[in-house]
């Protein structure tokens, strides 16, 4: 399985969410804003996109990959988000990365949300 790209940006939301499984801090939202270049390697960095995935889309006219979204465009968002769960008894967190809206497939899988412990 592929992993995350531990970046500066990624370190600190991992940080935020840590914090948040352990109940040490009371935040509920963290807001980022970048240009398109920064979004193009926060894409790289949670495998929403990559070079590979592109060349093998246009060589093949489909991807195996998880995702392949386009280049960030201008107004892009990125949201990436902690959920706590009780389902079917199941207790714990989750991951989910929604791109303008878009829910994306996590963990490398054809599913859209990743465990916490699975995601970092």
């Amino acid at each position: 399985q592929r992993k995350i790209i531990p970046t500066p940006i990624i370190n600190e939301i991992l940080s935020n969410f840590q914090e948040k499984v352990e109940n040490k801090t009371l935040k509920k939202l963290v807001l980022y804003s970048g240009h398109d270049t920064s979004l193009g390697y926060l894409y790289t960095a949670l495998n929403i996109s990559n070079y590979e995935c592109h060349m093998e889309l246009r060589k093949n006219n489909k991807t195996n990959f998880a995702n392949c979204e386009p280049y960030p465009s201008y107004a892009t968002n990125v949201l990436i988000e902690l959920h706590e769960e009780d389902e079917k008894g199941k207790e714990g967190f989750f991951v989910k990365i929604k791109v303008n809206g878009k829910e994306m497939n996590m963990c490398e899988r054809k599913e859209k949300k990743c465990d916490w412990q699975e995601f970092q």
